[in-house]
This record gives structure tokens, sequence and C-alpha cells, in this order.
């Protein structure tokens, strides 16, 4: 009988490791999403404030991570949008604006859901825990 209750006791062990991994990764996915929704609205403002600057004036425009070129500002309202197989379109800063909105919303809905997966695993560690000590 105490083989039993041993082994279930190892079962449930077994289980809330794994429950553990599992929030563990919700953990990792949840701070990209994260990181992605502040991309996002870094974006959003991005060009909200080209939109309010004057074709002519000096920026620096990226080329790589951390590594900038001087630039004149041609166009405040025309935005070239990769969509994806190196194809390349010319959006309205509305359009490109519409566009990152989406992408934020769509991002939120995952995040949303992701959170609500890991309060379900939250309440299964817990009930273990309980039922552990």
């Amino acid at each position: 009988m105490a083989e039993k209750s041993d082994e279930a006791r190892r079962q449930k062990i077994l289980h809330y490791r794994i429950l553990e991994q599992q929030m563990a990764q919700l953990q990792q996915q949840l701070q990209l999403l994260e990181q992605n929704i502040a991309e996002v609205t870094n974006t959003l403002a991005a060009i909200d404030d080209l939109k309010n600057s004057k074709p002519g004036s000096q920026m620096l425009a990226p080329i790589s991570s951390g590594i900038f070129v001087k630039a004149e500002l041609k166009d405040t309202d025309s935005f070239i949008v990769n969509v994806g197989a190196n194809v390349t379109v010319e959006k309205s800063s509305e359009d490109v604006k519409k566009i990152l909105e989406s992408q934020s919303k769509e991002i939120t809905e995952m995040r949303d859901e992701m959170m609500k997966g890991m309060e379900q695993l939250a309440l299964q560690m817990n009930s273990l825990e309980s039922e552990l000590s």
C-alpha cells in the first residue's frame, strides 16, 4: 500500500515539474510578445514624429543594430513596407499605422490568451502543491 502511495506522490511531483517547465516556456513567450508590443508602439510613435518633421530635415537612419547613417528626410508620408519574400510596397503613413495597429491587436490578443493559459497552469500547480504538502 505504501508503494502505491509513494508512486502516486512521484507521479504528482513529476506532473508538477512538467507544469513548471510549461510555465517557464510561457513566461519566455510572454516576454517576447511584450517586446513585440513595445516595438510596435515605438514604431507608431516614430511614424507620428516623422509626420511632424519637415522634408529636408536631417536624421539618422539605422543600417544595422547600433549603426546609423546621416540622411535627409525626403517624404514624411510614404513608407516602404516589407510584405514578405523580399517584396516591398509603398504605403502611406495612415496605411502603415493601420497595419501596425492590427498587428498590435493580434499580439495583445495572443498575450491575453497566453496569460489565461498561465493562470490555468498556476491553478493546477497550486492544487498539486496542496496535495503534496
